[in-house]
């Protein structure tokens, strides 16, 4: 089964979990948008990930997904700077 990790740098590492990024990371794999999911089924959700170390995509795909090993908040890694756009020079 497939599994993937995400690892949170910057300020998303130092204040994620206060904020609740874990959880926003985890209904965006999803597929869930903070304005239109339904907050029962971001339980189930939530509940699904933590307790059975399952995720299902957008699509369908399950993949095996543990929320307290497979989001990383690392405070130790520097933040790469953003690639500079042509389209945003000069503005």
């Amino acid at each position: 089964m497939a599994r993937l990790k995400v690892d949170l740098l910057g300020s998303l590492a130092w204040t994620g979990k206060g904020h609740d990024t874990d959880k926003a990371v985890l209904l965006g794999l999803a597929g869930e948008a903070p304005d239109t999911v339904d907050p029962d089924h971001a339980k189930a959700i939530l509940a699904e990930a933590r307790e059975q170390f399952r995720l299902t995509l957008p699509g369908g795909r399950t993949i095996r997904f543990d929320p307290a090993t497979d989001i990383i908040f690392d405070t130790l890694s520097p933040t790469p700077q953003h690639p500079q756009h042509d389209a945003f020079h000069g503005l």
